[in-house]
């Protein structure tokens, strides 16, 4: 983001500050920027000018006290994922499997301003295959983060060609061939999860979005939630059926639409379908995993003494049942439970469960499998666990690091660690509060763009 901005920022003294309604900001509005950038100071960077911070304060629809929180919220979240990472780099984090099959649009052409445009074709993906083949985790990843720095990267290149500032990109989404058939659980938590990120982090950046056929269902959806957008969002969707190329040719020229739309421009590259089975998460399970019964109401409880520093990751799978939950808490004193990854139930049958936790402190903490929803149905779960160190050397079942797509992050500690299981009839859940903004949402998307 850091090239993106110094980049842009030349064209500061000549160019206004939008402030997301296509106009310049008012003077009140400036001092709103003013309030956030005095609140957020010691964190900036001199590249975090004024047009930045309003891009944050226009998502939050000018509310001083919301915007300073996202905008602290967004660069810890960098410094935590190491955003400013070359690209390449980025993109070695993503699975091959979902960089394949699971790829997000595609940059071809430009509109008659200059303005980059990203083809998508959701409709040609193997939605089941990609939900046995990817984790909500590496599709969010890849079209929530990596997919947005691409973004900047050729916001970028576009403002050196054309000399001017281009702080936006267009989509171009065709949704032919999509039905409910591509509606799966596992594909709607992609979904949000890539939105809640988008959402958090990349406010102000679309220009249009160009829907092209869509499906019954999405014109219903849209319905719905079109009365609470603002005005501003609502102009940059726009819904298309059968041949695009009129509307089309009101933004970019005849050159720049592929021939499937009636242009002379090559088509977008479309991903290979179906996603061979011998690349679903199922077949990659090690070939050694305890076995635990988890009956009716109850829970199962796996027990480790860790240290700061030390991560613990688990494989999951109940391949005679849909689901389980899943989640982490710290014992305190008195039993006192603290949790730190909540539970949630998740569709482990298809979609084994790959998780890891980076302990913030010394303690015990407990890894539960929780059924205490189901009062007829007891699970049976295969599982791995394994406790990473700063020296990289991992115990209780250390072999089982499938699905790692980037090294796990440590810091020193100690390389003993105790483990015991339990089984429990408990079914009170003691709540902890959800971090701000843990879920996302479409239209929680479409009011920040």
């Amino acid at each position: 983001m850091f090239a993106y901005l110094r980049e842009i920022s030349r064209f500061d003294e000549d160019l206004p500050i939008d402030n997301g309604d296509g106009k310049p900001i008012t003077e009140e509005q400036n001092e709103q920027v003013k309030e956030v950038r005095e609140a957020v100071q010691d964190e900036l960077d001199p590249l975090h000018n004024d047009r930045f911070l309003t891009r944050y304060l226009a998502a939050m629809n000018f509310n001083v006290a919301k915007a300073i929180e996202m905008v602290k919220n967004h660069l810890q979240w960098r410094k935590d994922m190491e955003a400013e990472r070359p690209i390449d780099e980025l993109l070695d984090t993503v699975p091959e499997v979902a960089k394949t099959f699971a790829p997000p649009p595609t940059f071809m052409g430009e509109d008659r301003d200059g303005f980059p445009i990203a083809w998508d074709f959701p409709g040609r993906i193997d939605a089941n295959g990609v939900c046995k083949a990817c984790t909500v985790g590496d599709v969010a990843r890849y079209h929530g983060f990596v997919f947005m720095e691409q973004v900047y990267d050729t916001l970028r290149r576009q403002s050196i060609k054309h000399n001017k500032m281009v702080d936006k990109f267009i989509v171009v989404q065709d949704m032919t061939n999509w039905s409910m058939r591509h509606m799966h659980k596992s594909l709607i938590g992609m979904v949000m999860e890539t939105t809640k990120v988008r959402n958090a982090n990349y406010p102000q950046i679309l220009k249009t979005m160009i829907v092209i056929n869509p499906p019954t269902i999405i014109n219903m959806c849209w319905k719905l939630i079109k009365p609470f957008l603002r005005e501003r969002t609502r102009k940059k969707i726009h819904f298309v059926k059968g041949n695009p190329k009129e509307h089309l040719l009101k933004i970019m020229s005849e050159e720049t639409i592929p021939l499937m739309f009636g242009g002379t421009a090559p088509d977008p590259p479309f991903p290979p379908s179906p996603v061979p089975e011998s690349m679903y998460l199922t077949s990659q399970l090690p070939e050694e995993m305890e076995v635990v019964s988890v009956h009716r109401g109850k829970t199962h409880e796996i027990v480790k003494d860790l240290m700061k520093g030390d991560v613990l990751s688990w494989v999951v799978h109940t391949p005679h049942a849909h689901d389980i939950g899943i989640g982490v808490y710290m014992r305190g004193p008195a039993g006192k439970m603290t949790w730190v990854a909540e539970v949630e139930k998740k569709n482990t049958k298809n979609l084994p469960d790959f998780g890891t936790y980076e302990c913030t402190k010394d303690g015990t903490f407990v890894l539960v499998f929780d059924n205490t929803y189901s009062y007829l149905t007891g699970k049976q779960v295969h599982f791995t666990t394994t406790v990473t160190h700063s020296d990289s050397q991992s115990i209780d079942g250390g072999k089982h690091t499938i699905g790692r797509t980037s090294p796990v992050p440590t810091t020193t500690a100690t390389t003993t660690t105790t483990t015991t299981t339990t089984t429990t009839g408990s079914s009170n859940t003691p709540e902890s509060k959800q971090e701000n903004g843990r879920k996302g949402s479409v239209v929680g998307y479409l009011a920040h763009v």
